[in-house]
């Protein structure tokens, strides 16, 4: 991912955040056959590391030989927040050019592969997160050998994170009217979740 002063940041809250609000995300891993990518939803762990935070996921067998994961194997991880086009004729002063906004993450891991009883924890836990906000939340725990035996269809993984780029392009280059011009027009352009956000990122102070 090109870098740009303008547009990179370093803060690991924002890159947890990302991924805790875009769960699903792109693994992208380099095998004997070439480059694989699979899609998979993982959780953010909090850690005592350098670089605070690792995912916990799992992959459907046999994902797990076709990307070919192993304890110490190098997993590329990109995470997905609210992107869109934007018209210059927001900008209301003149000829621009379009751009497009985005908010997107690059995240180097090192694979752990964990125990089928690790990985049935992990499952646990992944429903219970998604279910918590449910008026009659689905309970793996309830199921059974139901649960177990479908958990064991899969392959636990926890990534141990070494580095990260993120970049939050929001016409940082653009003088402030104009990015007043854009949070204007995207909810009506049909994009207010990164109207929304690029309001939260102008009024983070």
């Amino acid at each position: 991912m090109l870098s740009n002063p303008y547009f990179c940041t370093k803060d690991q809250q924002t890159a947890m955040a990302l991924i805790e609000n875009n769960p699903w995300v792109t693994m992208v891993s380099s095998t004997s056959q070439g480059l694989v990518a699979s899609h998979y939803a993982v959780l953010v762990e909090e850690t005592s590391q350098e670089v605070g935070f690792s995912l916990v996921g799992h992959v459907g067998k046999p994902d797990d030989k076709i990307l070919q994961l192993k304890d110490g194997s190098e997993l590329l991880v990109i995470a997905q927040g609210p992107h869109g086009y934007i018209s210059p004729s927001w900008y209301g002063d003149g000829s621009h050019i379009p751009t497009w906004n985005h908010v997107t993450g690059h995240f180097w891991y090192r694979v752990e592969i964990l125990s089928q009883e690790e990985n049935f924890e992990f499952l646990v836990a992944m429903v219970d997160h998604f279910e918590k906000a449910r008026e009659n939340p689905c309970d793996l725990r309830k199921e059974g050998e139901q649960a177990v035996d479908y958990a064991k269809g899969t392959v636990g993984i926890r990534l141990h994170i070494e580095r990260f780029e993120l970049r939050e392009k929001l016409n940082q280059n653009r003088p402030f009217h104009h990015v007043s011009g854009v949070i204007e027009n995207l909810p009506e352009s049909g994009n207010p979740q990164l109207g929304a956000y690029m309001k939260r990122y102008y009024h983070k102070d």
